[in-house]
């Protein structure tokens, strides 16, 4: 046995090392399980998590599809809209720039016409002038010469050729 006092401390040191391992595992096996109580619980909590959460995130879901769905339609008609009024914008555009175009024609044309209209009154004017009031300047003058004979015949005087009068003077 003597062979065997030289291998105790040996088989102590192995049954010692066998005791930690042993311990170990037992250490290992107790923090395993208390994880695995810890996943279970927190499984629990994150089903009934999902099954009160669930109902809220399918109508979040919804909300937001519909959401979509809704602007899809409101950027649609907001496009239609845009579109028509700048297609009105530009008709009204046109609409001016001819209106302008028209106003300004007219102006002219009233321009043009208010143009002929005082060239017209003016050779009126001369016309009338030349019509009525020369003529009658120059019967008025006759008429004077006429009376200031008349009147010299009637009044019998001999007549001094050096006096003139002022409406013998008008006659000739």
């Amino acid at each position: 046995m003597q062979g065997l006092g030289d291998a105790q401390p040996l088989v102590l040191a192995i049954a010692a090392f066998a005791g930690v391992v042993a311990v170990a595992m037992v250490a290992m096996a107790c923090c395993a399980y208390g994880a695995w109580k810890a996943i279970r619980r927190a499984e629990a909590r994150s089903a009934e998590f999902f099954d009160e959460w669930q109902p809220v995130a399918a109508e979040a879901q919804e909300t937001v599809r519909n959401f979509a769905e809704q602007s899809g339609e409101l950027l649609s008609r907001l496009n239609s809209l845009t579109a028509n009024l700048q297609k009105q914008s530009m008709q009204v555009e046109a609409s001016l720039a001819s209106l302008a175009d028209i106003a300004q024609r007219n102006a002219e044309s009233v321009d043009a016409t208010v143009q002929t209209t005082l060239e017209r009154f003016n050779a009126a004017t001369e016309s009338f002038n030349q019509a009525v009031r020369v003529p009658a300047t120059q019967l008025r003058a006759i008429g004077a010469g006429l009376s200031a004979a008349m009147r010299n015949l009637a009044s019998g005087r001999q007549r001094d050729p050096a006096r003139i009068s002022a409406d013998e003077e008008m006659f000739l």
